[in-house]
């Protein structure tokens, strides 16, 4: 008798994860991998059980040199099994026979930091000790964002608003809109310390007014006295008294009678080196001048 011998198998269906090996992909000098993306983000697979069963991935592998920009190609796939093993496709049907596949290229740069400072509160730049970490950022992006991207200036440091000699003070880090922070330091810290000074509070009642127009207007301070915080060489912080604090009351923006909180400028006269530390204000009134008396 004539006998056909046959195996009967199950047929199943698997959807399996493209992943890529870049591992011999060269990129040249100044130059980095941003991002790597297929056109499948899986393959769908038919066939076998017994095959099938043991497919763990479909690799896409990329050989290239000196690349300076971005790639994108269309090339074939293997199927792994979990141990990395290629699996015969001969009884497999497959979604699709190639995968396009993009590797972002984008220049990279190390871009120093810029701390600036504004003098002021009795403290100068000769007078700082300073240090700050990080001092430079590594950037990423098109190159027509980074060649002319020589430094990263931070928003100045106005000294006048420290309250102390030794402060540690957060600048946050700003980039170009197109520029990506590949470091991931999103502020620098700024350590300051200023040398030689001597910090003072003093009460003072030494109110000026500037900027009325006295034809139409008087102004009267409703603060009796102004507390004033100042910064001075060590030499100089001793001799200063509160007679020597004069408080400076600019109105001419003030046109209409009125009780207001006008902003001040501490002065504090005959001692070049002081300063007042942080911003004041007074509660001012202004009113209707004083009708002139009227001649016999």
């Amino acid at each position: 008798p004539t006998s056909i011998t046959f195996t009967v198998e199950r047929q199943i269906r698997k959807s399996v994860e493209v992943k890529g090996d870049f591992s011999n992909v060269r990129i040249a000098e100044g130059f980095m991998l941003d991002s790597t993306s297929f056109d499948y983000d899986s393959i769908t697979v038919e066939g076998p059980e017994s095959i099938v069963g043991t497919i763990d991935c479909a690799q896409v592998t990329l050989d290239r040199s000196n690349v300076d920009k971005t790639i994108t190609e269309t090339v074939s796939y293997v199927l792994l099994d979990k141990d990395g093993n290629q699996v015969d496709t001969s009884e497999l049907t497959l979604s699709a026979d190639a995968i396009e596949v993009t590797m972002k290229i984008v220049k990279y740069k190390v871009v120093p930091i810029e701390v600036q400072f504004t003098e002021g509160g009795g403290a100068k730049l000769s007078d700082l000790d300073w240090d700050y970490e990080p001092k430079a950022i590594t950037l990423s992006g098109d190159s027509t964002v980074l060649d002319g991207l020589n430094s990263i200036q931070l928003e100045p440091i106005d000294l006048s608003t420290l309250p102390s000699n030794d402060e540690t003070v957060e600048r946050a880090i700003l980039i170009p809109n197109d520029a990506k922070n590949v470091s991931g330091e999103e502020t620098v810290s700024v350590r300051i310390t200023i040398k030689g000074k001597q910090i003072k509070t003093l009460r003072t009642t030494n109110i000026v007014f500037v900027g009325v127009d006295e034809e139409k207007f008087k102004a009267t301070s409703l603060s009796q006295q102004v507390q004033v915080t100042i910064r001075a060489d060590a030499a100089d912080a001793s001799r200063i008294s509160a007679t020597s604090i004069r408080i400076v009351a600019d109105m001419s923006g003030y046109t209409q009678e009125g009780t207001y909180q006008v902003p001040v400028t501490v002065y504090v006269d005959g001692f070049d080196s002081a300063g007042a530390i942080g911003q004041y204000s007074i509660a001012a009134t202004l009113a209707a001048a004083d009708e002139p008396d009227e001649q016999p």
